[in-house]
């Protein structure tokens, strides 16, 4: 499973990805400190078949912190963690 941190700073708009190959196609989930995240006001959440983007229109400090992309399908589960943060902040 691939995947992209974003360094994106506050007031801008932010994308996470994930991509994981996968037959049959996978269904994708997203999560946030281990509370999964739906579209909503400000967020939304799209995929493509063999990925799955998380958008943010307007990044506020609140959102920064650790992201998890899980693909699922009847022969397995796999996921990916994601790093939203801005320049100033350190991901180690």
């Amino acid at each position: 499973m691939e995947s992209k941190n974003a360094e994106i700073p506050v007031g801008r708009a932010a994308a996470l990805q994930c991509n994981a190959v996968a037959v049959p196609r996978p269904d994708f989930e997203w999560y946030r400190d281990d509370k999964r995240i739906f579209s909503a006001e400000g967020i939304k959440i799209q995929n493509y078949g063999t990925h799955s983007v998380l958008m943010v229109s307007n990044v506020t400090e609140e959102h920064y912190g650790n992201y998890t992309c899980v693909a699922t399908n009847k022969l397995g589960i796999n996921n990916a963690n994601l790093f939203l943060y801005s320049k100033f902040d350190s991901v180690f």
